[in-house]
């Protein structure tokens, strides 16, 4: 995979579990179970997030677990700082439960029946949009490399 593949899909994975996140509350009840759905999603996608880093890095697994291709460079933190990174930038973009509770109860008063889901729409929108610079710039860099 190109290193502008592993970019966009690190974005498109922030994005997505960004919206999904935020969307939880429109379709699990309960708040074990919610709690239960976004600690699968964060473990979903940081597993995704550190599959990306490998196939950034050329290491990947084979079948019998054993590691193929180049070493990664050394990380400090590792998969635990991008885990970290993912949750700041989510948490980031909604400051504040209370804020997101305003956010949801206007959606709610004018009528939208999953509110939840339309800000997580607009959270992840913006997610993409605040990674779109950075990766397009990353490309033009190495195309002129």
């Amino acid at each position: 995979m190109l290193e502008r593949d592993v970019d966009l899909a690190q974005a498109t994975v922030g994005a997505v579990t960004a919206f999904v996140w935020t969307a939880l509350p429109d379709y699990v009840e309960g708040r074990w179970a919610l709690r239960g759905a976004k600690l699968a999603l964060g473990a979903g996608s940081t597993g995704a997030m550190v599959a990306l880093e490998r196939e950034r890095r050329g290491t990947t697994v084979a079948g019998d677990g054993s590691p193929r291709g180049a070493a990664p460079e050394p990380v400090r933190g590792g998969p635990l700082l991008m885990a970290a990174g993912m949750t700041t930038s989510v948490s980031s973009l909604l400051a504040t439960p209370r804020v997101s509770r305003a956010i949801v109860r206007r959606l709610r008063e004018r009528g939208v029946r999953r509110p939840h889901t339309a800000l997580g729409a607009g959270i992840a929108a913006l997610s993409l949009a605040m990674e779109a610079p950075r990766i397009l710039a990353a490309a033009r860099e190495r195309r002129h490399a």
